[in-house]
């Protein structure tokens, strides 16, 4: 079925392509199912790391019935796969998403293959100094005299990745800054402002607003490094579909697919190393 998906996928005119399924692998064959299912990431690994395309699992959840129409649980995994390139992926990623949450079925997603370039931010109003233009991140007038520390709020840009990142637990983790000359640098309240629906259509907005302090200034001017290391492997909201998943014939269970979402990250489908951004933090007016 993926080969068939690469084979009519034009990615050149911004296709994406969405395989909805409950992506339990059915192996067929001469060999033991046992067998072939132990060289499922493999095959998986081999197919993506041809395509280099990015891509995104998206889990969901809903209602089984059997074949009299009986409900036997409502929350039977399933899961949109979206293939193409990442702008329109990450598109797509959050539209589904956002459709599934507002319908209270939503799992998670996890995704690779992006090249998600520098992260963004913009800035809102500093105390004990102030952004030189709205278009640069240098702050000057730090005056230490008045108070020991200067705080810049940044507004972390997210919605160009997974939305787990939009949590306090793991934007914190994701979240590196550090001084480059010394100076004491520390992350002190986030916020959180998300919109899954901007003006009335499918656009995501998720930002993180968080109070960057500096005090003991070791000279007169500091710069300040920072990224995010994106909890990419991450996939501890699937495990309860995961874990325990050991039959086909399980309808709350969602057998192979760790296996599958293994093979996403083989084989050199990864997602590129955030680059770092940079502050520049001045006594001088």
């Amino acid at each position: 079925m993926l080969e068939s998906i690469f084979n009519n996928l034009n990615t050149e005119n911004g296709e994406v392509a969405v395989l909805i399924s409950d992506m339990k692998y059915s192996p067929v064959g001469l060999a033991a199912p046992e067998v072939l299912l132990s060289q499922y990431s493999t095959d998986i690994s081999e197919k993506l790391g041809r395509q280099k395309k990015a891509v995104c699992l998206i889990g969901a959840i809903s209602d089984y019935l059997d074949k009299k129409g009986t409900v036997m649980t409502d929350k039977s995994p399933y899961y949109f796969f979206v293939i193409g390139n990442g702008e329109q992926v990450a598109f797509m990623r959050n539209g589904i998403s956002t459709m599934l949450e507002n319908n209270k079925r939503y799992i998670d997603n996890i995704e690779s293959g992006f090249d998600y370039g520098v992260p963004t931010c913009s800035f809102g109003i500093p105390d004990n100094c102030w952004q030189l233009n709205e278009t640069t991140p240098t702050f000057v007038g730090f005056d230490e005299s008045a108070n020991d520390t200067c705080t810049i709020k940044m507004e972390v840009h997210l919605e160009g990745y997974r939305w787990i990142v939009a949590s306090e637990q793991y934007f914190k983790n994701a979240f590196k800054i550090k001084a480059l000359y010394g100076s004491n640098v520390e992350v002190g309240k986030v916020d959180f402002n998300i919109k899954n629906i901007t003006d009335k259509e499918l656009v995501r907005t998720a930002t993180a607003i968080a109070e960057i302090k500096i005090f003991n200034m070791a000279m007169d001017s500091e710069v300040l490094e920072w990224t995010l290391e994106l909890p990419d492997t991450d996939y501890t909201l699937f495990s309860p579909y995961f874990d325990g998943a050991i039959s086909e014939a399980d309808v709350t269970k969602s057998y192979s697919v760790a296996d599958f979402v293994k093979g996403i990250f083989y084989g050199g489908v990864v997602n590129k190393t955030l680059k770092p951004n940079y502050i520049l933090i001045s006594k001088n007016s």
